[in-house]
């Protein structure tokens, strides 16, 4: 009985390995929006230079902002990148005069990305961007400037995010057929 849990419990852990290889991501293809809100989550502020549609593709997806200053957004794999630029020493935003949301609505509005149901920050050189992007549905994810508070953004400074997905069917089914085997094992 031990050699059968233990040959499970191996068994669990191969597909366990191959699911999160099989695992969501970013994609070239994939059509991503991003609409600018500001001073609340209710007011666009539809300017072009900052909304976007843009289907993701390598290198840079998308360039906000105007000539001196804005950001750069980068979608690949799990990774959600921006990259701050200014030709002036820094862009001051003041987040704190009574705006509630300053930043983007990201969408999936063609339903080709798989379902976000979390993000992290993994890597930034400026400020703290714990609470900044945050996942409202399957579909959606809000990245609010606000919670970085007054803040002074450099030429080069960058903050990436990694965002969790539901896992791809054939992950599921891997995961389905590592715990039938494991329960049958068991037995």
């Amino acid at each position: 009985m031990r050699f059968g849990t233990a040959t499970a419990i191996a068994a669990l852990g191969v597909t366990l390995a191959l699911a999160s290889g099989a695992s969501a991501d970013f994609v070239n293809g994939q059509v991503i929006n991003g609409r600018f809100f500001d001073p609340n989550i209710n007011t666009p502020l539809n300017d072009p230079l900052y909304d976007f549609t843009t289907t993701l593709a390598a290198g840079s997806d998308f360039t906000s902002g105007y000539v001196d200053a804005g950001w750069r957004f980068d979608f690949v794999g799990d990774r959600f990148r921006i990259d701050f630029f200014t030709t002036a020493s820094y862009f001051y935003f003041d987040l704190t005069k009574g705006r509630t949301f300053v930043g983007y609505v990201l969408s999936d509005l063609g339903g080709t990305i798989p379902s976000f149901t979390g993000a992290s920050v993994v890597a930034t050189n400026s400020g703290n961007w714990a609470n900044v992007l945050t996942v409202v549905d399957a579909n959606t994810m809000h990245l609010n400037f606000v919670q970085l508070g007054p803040h002074n953004f450099y030429d080069g400074d960058f903050v990436e995010f990694q965002v969790q997905f539901v896992p791809a069917p054939g992950a599921m089914a891997l995961l389905a057929v590592g715990g039938l085997s494991f329960r049958r094992r068991a037995r």
